[in-house]
């Protein structure tokens, strides 16, 4: 029984010293707090000028933001284009070859035929 009385004291003891610190805890957070907010509120207009800045520039640029998009489309159509013209370029350049290769043969086969005449 002495040993749980004496555990029950040292747990209120050690619950008190927690209390305490709890609370010296909670008032600096409170004070952290309010020095946060006069900081954030001291850079509010700091920051004010250069946002207003920022949206300046974007407004300055929102010409030359969509005439980039209108040459990339342009560039991408060109070279769709460009890809389709090479392709039928090497399809008829094969189909050349094909041709000539055929010509060969019927030349010589030709020739055969006139030379077993």
């Amino acid at each position: 029984m002495r040993e749980y009385n004496n555990t029950v004291q040292t747990t209120k003891g050690d619950l008190d010293k927690q209390a305490k610190e709890l609370e010296k805890l909670a008032k600096s957070l409170a004070v952290e707090e309010k020095e946060y907010e006069a900081n954030r509120e001291s850079l509010k207009g700091e920051t004010e000028v250069f946002q207003v800045e920022i949206e300046k520039k974007q407004t300055e640029l929102a010409p030359w933001t969509e005439k980039k998009a209108k040459v990339q489309a342009a560039i991408g159509v060109a070279q769709a284009e460009f890809d389709l013209l090479s392709q039928k370029v090497h399809a008829t350049e094969n189909g050349l070859k094909d041709l000539k290769e055929k010509q060969a043969a019927g030349k010589s086969s030709l020739v055969e035929k006139v030379h077993r005449y």
